[in-house]
């Protein structure tokens, strides 16, 4: 792959068809997980897109060998401005994309965006879906981690983006009244390879199976640049929140929509701190509801 070549969007997917037969269910979702993709062209012209799968050995699937997406959809395919084209990623034969979990890398020769979705299948179900990246940078920051939190945990994929092997290292802080911390760590993870940490069955290093933890984490790599996403999942019942890691912060942020009781309709808005030493966090509601405040 000739990166210098292409507008790259690098979009992290995890896929795993009969996973029975590559994964244990408990480094999943559900029983199977799935993925799909969708990808628009937004650049006013037309646009020849091409994707790769990554394997997590870091194997590369591409054209011209992998040729056939599934449905009728070549690999290459074209679309014109403002066409988008859905990848169902069990469609692709096995004989070209064997049953596995991937990172993916769009490239188009105009610009694109797009979205991933995951759907574990089986007696619970989850889904979930977050957009694609076109950078990464080290570190990142996931506001939300959870480990034995109410039956929540949480699911990192970060993938390495960069053009070398690189080590990974997230470093969990739990909110309690002495913050404590836990760590995973991942050697050697090829370019645009991705790895996966599934909490309901790796504890990290420095919790035990028993310890509950609702906090955020830092994310980095051994000068490589990465993005990751967050499968967060409530095992029991197949409740599913997914999210993308932030790249930077700042002093403002908007958030568009918030509910409370709206329809039973329920928010959570968790804030993380990037820099040291201590400030307030002020919350303003667009309703005229009174502020709120937080020490962080």
């Amino acid at each position: 792959l000739s990166m210098k070549r292409f507008t790259l969007i690098s979009l992290l997917v995890l896929l795993v068809v009969l996973v029975i037969a590559v994964f244990p269910v408990s480094a999943q979702l559900g029983d199977s997980d799935v993925s799909s993709f969708t990808v628009q062209n937004v650049s006013g012209g037309n646009a020849t897109v091409t994707v790769s799968f990554i394997a997590e050995d870091g194997t590369v699937f591409t054209a011209p060998t992998l040729n056939d997406l599934g449905g009728g959809v070549t690999n290459p395919f074209t679309l014109v401005d403002g066409a988008s084209q859905q990848v169902f990623v069990p469609n692709i034969p096995a004989a070209q994309l064997p049953s596995g979990r991937y990172s993916v890398l769009i490239s188009a020769d105009a610009q694109v965006v797009a979205q991933a979705g995951l759907a574990g299948t089986g007696t619970t179900r989850f889904s979930g879906s977050y957009v694609g990246f076109d950078s990464g940078s080290t570190p990142v920051y996931m506001p939300t981690i959870n480990f034995n939190y109410y039956g929540w945990y949480s699911m990192i994929s970060v993938q390495n983006v960069g053009n070398d092997v690189t080590d990974i290292t997230m470093t969990i802080t739990c909110n309690a009244a002495t913050p404590f911390q836990g760590t995973l760590t991942a050697d050697d993870v090829p370019a645009m390879a991705s790895v996966t940490w599934p909490l309901k069955s790796v504890t990290p290093t420095g919790f035990t199976s028993s310890t509950v933890c609702e906090g955020s984490a830092v994310i980095e790599s051994t000068g490589q640049p990465i993005v990751a996403v967050n499968k967060n999942n409530q095992p029991a019942v197949g409740a599913t929140n997914s999210f993308e890691a932030a790249s930077s912060g700042a002093d403002k942020l908007y958030i568009p929509n918030l509910q409370k009781n709206y329809s039973s309709w329920n928010s959570a808005l968790t804030i993380q701190k990037l820099t040291a030493g201590n400030t307030t966090v002020t919350v303003e509601y667009s309703d005229g509801d009174p502020d709120d405040t937080c020490n962080l």
